[in-house]
């Protein structure tokens, strides 16, 4: 080989590595196949651990920082280069892309050079606060002391124009040094998370992305349920929750900490329309966001709360929490949505009558990924005085007039059960608040009515979105308007596959974009419903009914409240619904499997 090692081998893993690159020269050689070796020298960057045994000194170091010790540095004079993760991600991109390359070893270096003493020095700065110990090199070890470690990669940049980008010592808010750590450290004088204060982004490279996400666990596919979103997700997105653990450990926060205040900030951004971070309020979960904007809302015992009997029974939870009545609201004939129309009804028909509490407020429930007729609904709140509460538990991505749901009625629930389009390890649910005047009084609601100096200024409960939850809906919002694109792509499937059968599909609508949380069809023939789920399941293809009730048909609400008046669209609808698995990580092929057991059932 005609570039030298940058060091000569003194332990088994540098000889075996030195091994290996003879191995790949004999075989180019023998075999005629290109084996173009890269040498990487200190290799650093987004992501690397610290917690393992098996460690550079580097991540030895980190430890010693973030648990408050000193960094003991041996020696201290030697030499050393770092080469960035991305760097080399470029680098060996560049050497599988280029089929001309000589078939040798090549040494990648960063051409900056830095002492171990120099750059403890630089990480104590970065970090804000530390302390420094030289010590003399243990004797035991002076026989692997491997002195200066940097190499140059003038061969490689002359053969391919390869040059690093990324410096060690830049200023120290711009470090990437520290920019792998699991959690937020202290930044010259502040917190900070060093991965967002470095930039970092993916490879330069089209098509390339360094992201958590990308690569699910590897568990034998007899072992999964490909129709099962929660344990699809979660095989997809176990970085980000290796990620939020190691965050929560380091940092010893799990409540109420940078996660949470991190999550409601982008969450505001997502959701746009000028939406604040303070508007958005992390809770423990979708109904309890319901309930804290009903309360918010002025909404008292003995008040009525009108909304859709056809939802979710946390919806009606939620109102009889507060001990106020719920008042059930027909569909929009061929929707799954309140009916403006017969809102109206209710009211004249209450006011006709003038029996019962005050009318308090509208929950307009955006069922299945479908958007309510938010501007009728905002219109005959405003007549009435009601406050307008959007229910977007189902409906994360869902689009009225090209604006976001949850940005326009007074407030908004979300609900982040490990079903929903964007979903936790657990529970977790956000109030938003759009009222102004009510922000601050709605943030202390979840936290006992605690003030800043922690005194109870008025009512408040325990509802609070834990870290853990927190950084992994951080971690999955980024890919979120992605996720909501393949759930659309799936229904269009569905659209390609199911034409002419005997069933009505969901679709967008004139003024709104459905998020296809659930993908729930109407046949035009129930009297086969009960085949059709029987016979799909026993083929191994999960039909469901969302839902089998609804709530003015629910047995304690028939006993607490006695009998419902009927609701002729939602009765006529709850025969004919039957739900099609649908999640973004569902390939084409199966769904259709889901076509394929519908067409031998239905005409």
């Amino acid at each position: 080989m005609d570039e030298q090692h940058p060091i000569h081998p003194v332990d088994v893993n540098g000889i075996n590595k030195l091994s290996a690159e003879m191995y790949h020269t004999l075989y180019s050689e023998i075999y005629d196949l290109s084996a173009c070796v890269l040498r990487l020298t200190n290799t650093i960057g987004p992501r690397m651990r610290i917690r393992d045994a098996r460690q550079t000194f580097l991540g030895i170091w980190v430890r010693q920082l973030l648990e408050g010790r000193p960094i003991e540095v041996w020696g201290g004079e030697q030499l050393r280069d770092f080469n960035d993760v991305e760097d080399v991600v470029d680098a060996l991109m560049l050497a599988a892309l280029r089929h001309d390359l000589p078939s040798e070893p090549y040494n990648l270096g960063s051409s900056e050079v830095i002492s171990l003493v120099d750059l403890a020095r630089l990480m104590i700065e970065i970090n804000g606060t530390g302390e420094l110990r030289v010590m003399p090199f243990p004797p035991e070890r002076k026989k692997i002391d491997i002195g200066d470690y940097y190499s140059a990669y003038d061969r490689y940049r002359a053969a391919t124009g390869w040059q690093p980008r990324h410096a060690l010592k830049d200023h120290p808010e711009n470090s990437r040094i520290l920019c792998w750590l699991p959690s937020s450290l202290h930044l010259n004088g502040r917190e900070a998370d060093f991965q967002e204060a470095a930039g970092w982004r993916p490879s330069r490279f089209h098509g390339f992305r360094l992201h958590l996400a990308v690569a699910p666990m590897n568990i034998p596919s007899d072992m999964t349920d490909p129709f099962n979103f929660p344990q699809q997700d979660l095989l997809r997105y176990h970085e980000v929750l290796l990620d939020a653990v190691d965050r929560i450990t380091v940092s010893g926060q799990v409540i109420l900490g940078e996660g949470v205040r991190r999550f409601e900030a982008e969450f505001a951004t997502w959701l746009g329309s000028g939406c604040l971070p303070e508007q958005v309020i992390g809770v423990a979960n979708g109904t309890d966001a319901v309930e804290l904007a009903l309360r918010a809302a002025g909404v008292v015992p003995g008040d009525r709360v009108l909304l859709p009997a056809h939802t979710a029974y946390a919806t009606a939870a939620a109102v009889l929490r507060l001990e106020a009545v719920p008042v059930f609201v027909d569909l929009e004939e061929g929707r799954a949505v309140l009916s403006p129309a017969h809102l109206r009804h209710r009211l004249r028909a209450a006011a006709d009558h003038g029996r019962g509490g005050p009318f308090r407020a509208v929950i307009a429930v955006h069922l299945y990924g479908e958007a309510c007729d938010l501007e009728a609904l905002q219109t005959i709140c405003a007549d009435h005085g009601l406050a307008l509460i959007e229910d977007c538990a189902q409906s994360c991505g869902t689009t009225y007039r090209d604006q976001a749901v949850g940005t326009r009625g007074d407030f908004a629930a979300f609900s982040f059960y490990p079903t929903k389009n964007l979903a936790a390890f657990g529970d977790g649910g956000a109030l938003v608040v759009n009222r102004p005047e009510a922000v601050e009084p709605a943030r202390r609601s979840r936290f006992y009515g605690w003030d800043q100096e922690r005194q109870a200024v008025q009512f408040g409960v325990n509802s609070r979105l834990d870290e853990l939850q927190a950084w992994v809906l951080l971690g999955k919002l980024q890919d979120l308007s992605e996720q909501i694109a393949k759930r659309r792509q799936v229904a269009a499937w569905y659209r390609e596959l199911l034409a002419g059968v005997d069933l009505e599909l969901p679709e967008d609508g004139a003024d709104w974009r459905h998020s296809y949380h659930l993908h729930v069809v109407r046949l035009r023939d129930p009297s086969r419903r009960a085949e059709v789920l029987r016979e799909a399941q026993r083929q191994g293809v999960p039909l469901a009914l969302h839902y089998a009730l609804a709530c003015h048909q629910q047995p304690y609400i028939r006993q607490r409240f006695g009998p419902q008046d009927p609701l002729p669209e939602t009765e006529r609808r709850l025969a004919e619904i039957l739900t099609l698995p649908l999640h973004p990580h569902l390939e084409r092929a199966h769904v259709e499997a889901v076509v394929r057991v519908l067409r031998s059932l239905l005409p």
